[in-house]
């Protein structure tokens, strides 16, 4: 779980700066930012939803 984590974590940091790359690039938004956006919040909420498993994974009293 540690290095899905970790790849998911890289994967947000890539795509981050792709956004920001374009925002620049295309002087504004453009669908292209849309699109990475999107693809952005899929990956953090894929981190969380990871994150929420491995905490609850311990035995339960």
């Amino acid at each position: 779980m540690v290095l899905a984590q970790g790849v998911l974590v890289l994967l947000i940091v890539v795509m981050a700066m792709t956004s920001g790359l374009l925002l620049i690039s295309h002087g504004g938004p453009s669908f292209e930012l849309v699109k990475v956006l999107a693809v952005l919040a899929v990956l953090i909420a894929l981190l969380v939803i990871l994150g929420r498993r491995t905490t609850d994974a311990g035995p339960r009293s």
